[in-house]
């Protein structure tokens, strides 16, 4: 991955002069803090850091903030630090009382969120002249989350830097979340999977004059709410297992009859 490129879109997007009409209404794709903006003390000389700043193979991203970070609910003192080819990218934030939900914890929202900003983030900065819109974002909460916790987040593809329309738009972007404990322990807290539609340009908002469904689809209920699991994938594997266990079952049982 070339850092020229790199730093050649975050000079576009922190000088507002050079935004045409559509580029300046989607700073939003930028999330990462500025490395001037303050940051909590406690993540800010965390000894991860440090090593992050002398990692070999790793550049931090400087950003203008999302305007999803005003208010200062998800302005947590982020850094973040991408892999020169594109594999990965780290970030360090800090959460505290005022992300809480439960008494102690950290709200669900507020990691969803952060999880959503992230993976947009490490996708544009794969596709510099492209929009990644989110499409489908599943978030697996694997334990409760500290409030006044420094968190760890990995988020990486498995599709190659630059990242293009030539195959396929879509992109799909795993995100690990990881609270510090001590100097070298992480407990995992979130694990999550987006998928991304890389577009030339934004999509048309809806017009008021768009004909739609009536409001009342809201107040019917069609029977058992789906269940969405964290990969597609997964349910056709289930699926298929349980086609395979109801096929070898119905076999036993004509064995067990015939001996009869």
């Amino acid at each position: 991955m070339d850092f020229t490129d790199q730093r050649r879109y975050d000079n576009r997007v922190t000088d507002p002069v050079h935004l045409d009409h559509d580029a300046r209404e989607t700073v939003a794709i930028c999330t990462s803090i500025n490395a001037k903006a303050p940051l909590s003390v406690q993540s800010e000389k965390h000894s991860f850091v440090k090593r992050m700043e002398s990692e070999p193979g790793f550049e931090e991203i400087t950003a203008l903030p999302r305007r999803l970070t005003t208010p200062a609910l998800l302005d947590v003192g982020r850094r973040t630090w991408i892999e020169q080819t594109g594999k990965a990218a780290i970030s360090i934030f800090h959460l505290d009382s005022s992300h809480t939900g439960y008494a102690g914890l950290v709200h669900g929202g507020i990691l969803a969120a952060l999880v959503d900003e992230g993976c947009a983030e490490y996708s544009n900065r794969g596709a510099l002249a492209l929009y990644p819109l989110t499409k489908y974002l599943g978030v697996e909460f694997q334990k409760p989350s500290p409030t006044g916790g420094v968190f760890i987040a990995k988020v990486s593809t498995s599709r190659p830097f630059p990242l293009t329309t030539s195959g396929s738009r879509k992109v799909w972007v795993k995100c690990e979340i990881s609270v510090l404990r001590g100097k070298d322990k992480v407990i995992p807290v979130v694990k999550a999977s987006a998928l991304f539609i890389l577009c030339e340009k934004l999509p048309q908002l809806p017009s008021c004059g768009e004909a739609g469904d009536s409001i009342e689809n809201i107040f019917t209920y069609g029977g058992d709410e789906p269940v969405f699991d964290l990969a597609p994938a997964r349910i056709a594997s289930n699926r298929w297992r349980n086609l395979i266990f109801i096929v070898v079952a119905s076999v036993v049982e004509l064995w067990v009859s015939c001996q009869r």
